[in-house]
């Protein structure tokens, strides 16, 4: 770079960065798709399909009309058309099945766990704000009940978790829609009432749905569900291509980098850098996520690692955070080895644990996977 680093003003603006060998695309998450564009999406999806099973208009959201029609019609701002923005309007024909029960309007949400990873962050947010914009009666269904978001999940609603076999789950509730949160839930759906129409919110791509969910429960998925989001064009086109799945099925939903909490008191930076260990002049280089080779974190040390070679260019030492995954067993053993072996072991400060946080010390994030389900297109 001709700059140093500290000073390049392409750091202060979405754009291109050379690193060595290495490419860095710096992101102005104001510009990503907001909160409210993928819960209105969502939400005007939810009604046209609470429409048909219960026969009438009988969803209320607060502060906004949903039907486009009295009758079978919702409108949704959806990310599957490209209109110069990345948005499309598209209307949802939805005549009401002649089974319709005026009652059932509850929505069950299964997700596969709740632990603090992306599927389940999701939906927890989606639900928070239901919760608060609309009178939707919806409980909470836990594949594996484990992990930190559970007590998150029990502020806003009933929560189960599921007892393989209770098919008798959904006769004791008035459940009319079930809104399934991965494509790993296909044994919990086969549980249940086979007549309930299910939406699958796809969040994998090629490699998870090829080896990491079973045939078995991919068959009971697609035997139950009537209808897909997907969270980017490049999900869809693995649902086509892997599973069959028509395009007409699938909806593309763009998800969101929220921003409304991506900032912090000023007197906190000196605190949170001493609890990393961080030089209080240091330029922060962070990226979160798992420690599997989907998130790249290999790449992440070969980005220090070109970064170090050039040090004497640069106006402040440069250290690198990654937040979240592993920081012990043989996964991380094998990370921290390449680190040494680099000579990178005071430029990288130990992996930091899931709080979050601690992104928003650092002026600079990296956005890398080798096996991403949300690229830039």
């Amino acid at each position: 770079m001709d700059d140093r680093l500290g000073e390049n003003p392409s750091l202060r603006r979405p754009g291109i960065v050379t690193v060595g060998m290495l490419t860095v695309r710096t992101l102005d998450t104001k510009s990503w798709l907001s909160e409210d564009h993928f819960f209105n999406a969502i939400r005007s999806l939810l009604a046209a399909w609470l429409e048909r099973v219960t026969g009438a208009v009988a969803w209320a959201f607060r502060g906004s009309r949903v039907c486009e029609d009295s009758w079978g019609v919702a409108t949704a701002v959806l990310g599957d058309a490209d209109t110069g923005n990345g948005s499309a309007v598209r209307k949802y024909e939805t005549p009401a099945d002649e089974t319709a029960d005026p009652e059932a309007s509850r929505i069950l949400f299964i997700s596969h766990d709740a632990w603090r990873t992306g599927a389940p962050m999701v939906l927890l947010r989606l639900l928070t704000w239901l919760r608060a914009n609309s009178d939707i009666s919806f409980e909470i269904l836990l594949k594996d009940g484990n992990g930190q978001l559970r007590s998150d999940f029990e502020d806003l609603a009933p929560v189960s978790v599921w007892k393989k076999g209770e098919k008798a789950f959904l006769q004791q509730r008035r459940i009319g829609l079930i809104y399934s949160n991965t494509i790993t839930n296909g044994d919990v759906l086969e549980d249940l009432d086979p007549a309930c129409p299910v939406i699958c919110h796809v969040h994998e791509l090629d490699y998870w749905i090829r080896y990491r969910v079973s045939s078995e429960h991919l068959r009971q998925l697609q035997k139950r569900t009537r209808h897909y989001v997907a969270v980017s064009q490049a999900v869809k086109r693995a649902l086509v291509e892997n599973l069959r799945i028509s395009s007409g099925a699938i909806d593309v939903i763009y998800e969101f980098i929220p921003t409304d909490d991506a900032s912090v008191a000023e007197a906190e930076t000196p605190r949170v850098r001493a609890q990393l260990s961080l030089p209080p002049d240091a330029f922060v280089v962070g990226a979160c996520g798992t420690t599997d080779w989907r998130k790249a974190p290999d790449l992440f040390i070969q980005l220090a690692l070109a970064v170090r070679r050039r040090m004497a260019e640069l106006a402040n030492p440069v250290h690198f955070v990654w937040v979240g995954g592993e920081n012990q067993g043989p996964n991380f053993g094998a990370l921290w080895h390449d680190v040494v072996l680099a000579g990178l072991a005071t430029a990288c400060t130990s992996w930091a644990p899931r709080q979050i946080h601690y992104l928003i010390s650092r002026p600079l994030t990296y956005l890398r996977w080798s096996h991403g389900r949300i690229p830039f297109h």
